[in-house]
């Protein structure tokens, strides 16, 4: 169990049960204050302790830590079930914001926190994120609730039972000062009140010790499945059991002070935990979703945001929480809901991550099975992935329902290529350039899967009819003239050269991935494992000719 916060409830847990069977024992064993002290003592430790330790861990968390601003992009709810010994399983909600934000490393980060302190913001409030630059999936919300709320609960854990146990335990020293003489009863008791002051303790301890062991299992029974109904029914608990030595007090004549005690103790108890035990009800979830869906756009809103977030306005960022936004506010016709989802995987593949992009994809193509688009860009998000094999299934299903999609054909070529299907990714690039003449992307890739497949006639044959200029000195005509032949590696690499450093590692990279796969066909494999390692080192991960490099090199067993 690695969660502080968790240890720590768990060991006041144990402390709070542990001081009502101590305090019973030694109540029986000794005096009733002694045993009164004895328990809230012990019960205190476990809260105190918790919080100190709480405390240190907070403190020692937030060195090495900055502060962000988030979005509030969405409530998110949790189910979870529990199955108890007789085979009943029961199941639980939970609500709570999700703030996404974006780190120093330029990456974007999700973090859920707890609902209490911000199910009544609206989606796209700022929010104010903790997180440690070594790790910002850590990150934590930087409100109260989430950062010291739990040191606070334990410290009143441990504050309550510390007040009790002093007031006892001077009570106890007042009574041993009677013991020894220092002051007298003037009156002798009734026959009555001696056999309740020889007895009242035995029972009072006989019925604390069952209600201990009888609220313990209700614990176990009512409060394991959730961990804030948990902490209700063991202020509950500690209720009953001050309650119950109050009733001991006054069957054995104890004093009016001991009672009042008792019952304030029980009264204080009593109020955390049934408060605990409301607040953390279906009925208070519930209440948080109401609230997150009252913070949905109205429909002109909704069409607002459905407008940016299929446009270009703005940051992707500001398009995803656009998005977010519409899909909340379930006043969309399934149509513009599609797109929707569409539209926020489109911004995911953009951000790189792709598996946010297959989740709005899989969702789109749900509300639309009909969209080819859906399933390309579903592709290029598995592509990404270098899921080949996916890849080009859902590049099929955008060909069957847009046979002139040429952007899914020469996806798909490439996606072939890669997997080492030259013949069949021949064929696909042919057809993209069929469909897009002169695109030079295309008629590169297709040479080489001629040429791989054998036919580097053929290969040269496609690359001199392709309406592309190898005379051309802008880049990639460098790399037409180079794989027909016109010139050699020393000037394809001069050709490279540029004045912008950027473009300039961009050009050289392609340089070496082409000049790599010309060595291939050449069947010079040292070579051409030298200069690809190069482009895997120097090309951009979002270039074909990266991931390019990257297939060939484990097909050379590199």
């Amino acid at each position: 169990m690695d969660d502080p916060g968790t240890v720590a409830i768990l060991t006041f847990f144990g402390a709070a049960f542990l001081g009502v069977a101590v305090g019973a024992m030694v109540a029986r064993l000794t005096r009733f204050e002694v045993g009164m002290a004895t328990g809230l003592l012990i019960m205190s430790v476990g809260g105190l302790t918790g919080a100190v330790r709480l405390t240190l861990i907070n403190l020692e968390n937030a060195k090495g830590t900055v502060i962000a601003t988030g979005k509030l992009v969405e409530y998110v709810s949790e189910a979870s079930s529990t199955t108890d010994s007789s085979g009943r399983t029961s199941s639980t909600r939970s609500y709570g914001p999700l703030v996404e934000f974006t780190a120093a490393d330029g990456k974007a980060y999700r973090v859920k926190g707890l609902g209490s302190s911000t199910q009544s913001l609206e989606i796209g409030t700022a929010v104010s994120v903790r997180y440690p630059t070594a790790d910002p999936a850590r990150a934590v919300i930087a409100d109260f609730q989430n950062q010291w709320g739990g040191v606070l609960a334990l410290a009143l854990f441990g504050g309550f039972p510390l007040l009790g146990g002093l007031f006892f335990l001077f009570t106890a020293i007042g009574g041993a000062r009677v013991q020894h003489g220092l002051s007298v009863r003037d009156a002798r008791p009734s026959a009555w009140v001696a056999w309740c002051e020889s007895h009242g303790k035995r029972i009072g301890g006989y019925l604390n010790l069952i209600a201990a062991l009888g609220l313990f299992g209700a614990f176990l029974y009512a409060g394991l499945g959730d961990d804030g109904r948990a902490v209700g029914f063991a202020f509950v608990g500690v209720a009953a059991a001050a309650s119950l030595y109050a009733v001991s007090f006054l069957i054995s004549n104890g004093g009016w002070q001991a009672v009042f005690m008792c019952m304030i103790i029980a009264a204080g108890f009593g109020a955390f935990g049934v408060g605990t035990v409301l607040l953390t009800q279906p009925a208070a979830d519930a209440a948080a979703a109401k609230k997150a869906l009252a913070a949905a756009p109205a429909p002109g809103q909704a069409s607002g945001d459905f407008s940016v977030c299929a446009g270009n306005e703005g940051t992707a960022d500001d398009r995803i929480a656009a998005c977010t936004r519409a899909i909340a506010s379930e006043r969309l016709p399934q149509e513009k809901l599609a797109k929707t989802f569409h539209s926020r995987g489109v911004e995911w593949i953009g951000k790189g991550d792709y598996d946010r992009a297959l989740a709005d994809y899989d969702e789109a193509i749900r509300l639309d099975p009909q969209d080819p688009l859906a399933y390309y860009n579903r592709g290029v998000a598995r592509h990404g992935k270098h899921d080949y094999d996916r890849a080009i299934a859902d590049y099929d299903q955008a060909i069957r329902l847009d046979p002139q999609h040429a952007r899914a054909l020469r996806n798909r070529g490439y996606s072939r290529f890669l997997r080492g299907s030259f013949a069949e990714a021949a064929k696909d690039l042919a057809e993209t350039l069929r469909l897009i003449p002169g695109d030079a992307d295309a008629a590169r890739w297709l040479f080489l899967a001629r040429a791989r497949s054998g036919d580097i006639q053929g290969a040269r044959a496609e690359l001199t009819a392709a309406k592309v200029n190898p005379d051309d000195k802008a880049w990639p005509g460098p790399v037409i003239g180079f794989l027909l032949g016109r010139m050699d590696v020393n000037a394809l690499f001069q050709a490279a050269e540029h004045q912008d450093a950027k473009v300039r590692a961009e050009q050289v990279c392609e340089a070496e991935f082409f000049a790599g796969q010309w060595e291939l066909i050449r069947g010079r494999g040292n070579e051409a494992r030298n200069r690809l390692q190069r482009a895997a080192q120097s090309c951009p991960k979002s270039f074909f000719e990266y991931e390019g490099a990257v297939a060939e090199l484990r097909r050379l067993g590199s």
